[in-house]
């Protein structure tokens, strides 16, 4: 099982236990059955490797059309986008107001002959459930995509985010969590979840369900407790597991400012170096970005990644962001 820690900093995180365990009822203690029997089988096949240096950036649009009135990917602008970038992944979030499929193909070719992997989130049930086609009927997005991974050797995984939050733990239960993990484990593929809580019960519930867990870090005013964080998170979960840090590049509810590129600069440098990667939400990668505009029109969040991704792949060290 692979952890992926993903950083927001955003919210303020507490190291919170989870709630308490509720007795088991009949259907519960069969359920248990299943899971204990769905973690000790084996994997069908060796997962695909898991590329740590993620953006889950917006993706770029072509121009309106009086014809065509929805919003359509600029598929080839997006993915010339990503490669700027240097990020050696990218996640593809499915479209809540159109069905995105036909351009997660494109996107899916074009990726692959760039050698970056790619990863397919949908929203879970406190954010709606409402990612298109299948909205809400998750081992059918598991069934789906894995049927697409077999086309597809760059498409890697799965991604939910914040299952530990609301009731996403009971509408997605663990043993569900189990299936699907089983039906993307059986291609090679991997099942991804986010969380914000690292307490010992709601890491212990997702902890042998998923390949990776994505840890949200929300704390953007100090980066002292990140340390802890990782270290509690390393504690909790196997070692086989993954760990990324991710932060989100927007403003959040309760800041009403974006993170300053200094900011993920050394937030992503931590992470990489601490854990086994990053993971960066909400990257502006349009020509004329809205978030921390540099003067070339660039996001100064999209020109420290590209920065930071020149420095380590040509193995140098790290240098503060050049616009």
């Amino acid at each position: 099982m692979k952890l992926l820690l993903i950083l927001s900093p955003y919210l303020s995180f507490g190291l919170l236990a989870g709630p308490g365990l509720l007795p088991l009822s009949l259907s519960a203690q069969a359920s248990r059955v299943a899971e204990q029997a769905a973690e000790k089988a084996p994997s069908q096949k060796t997962l695909r490797k898991l590329e740590t240096q993620v953006a889950m950036g917006q993706v770029l649009y072509l121009p309106s059309s009086p014809v065509i009135l929805r919003q359509r990917v600029d598929t080839k602008a997006t993915v010339a986008a990503i490669r700027f970038s240097g990020a050696m992944g990218f996640c593809f979030q499915m479209g809540t107001k159109t069905d995105r499929r036909n351009e997660l193909e494109a996107i899916l070719t074009l990726t692959a002959a760039a050698k970056i992997q790619l990863w397919v989130s949908v929203l879970p049930p406190t954010l709606g459930a409402n990612c298109l086609p299948w909205k809400g009927d998750y081992p059918r997005w598991a069934k789906e995509i894995a049927a697409l991974g077999k086309k597809h050797e760059n498409l890697v995984a799965l991604y939910i985010p914040d299952l530990d939050q609301g009731r996403n733990s009971r509408i997605l239960p663990k043993s569900e969590l189990l299936s699907m993990k089983a039906e993307l484990n059986a291609v090679g593929m991997h099942l991804i979840g986010g969380a914000y809580d690292i307490g010992p019960q709601s890491l212990a519930q997702l902890g042998g369900s998923l390949d990776a867990v994505v840890l949200n870090y929300t704390n953007r005013k100090d980066q002292r407790n990140l340390a802890g964080l990782l270290a509690g998170a390393k504690a909790i979960l196997p070692k086989s597991c993954k760990i990324l840090g991710g932060f989100s590049c927007a403003a959040g509810l309760t800041e009403k400012t974006p993170p300053t590129a200094i900011f993920l600069f050394f937030a992503i440098r931590y992470a990489n170096m601490a854990v086994d990667g990053f993971v960066l939400h909400e990257l502006d990668m349009r020509p004329k970005a809205e978030l921390l505009p540099a003067p070339s029109g660039l996001s100064k969040q999209y020109l420290m990644l590209a920065s930071f991704m020149a420095d380590l792949k040509a193995g140098r060290n790290f240098q503060l962001p050049r616009y």
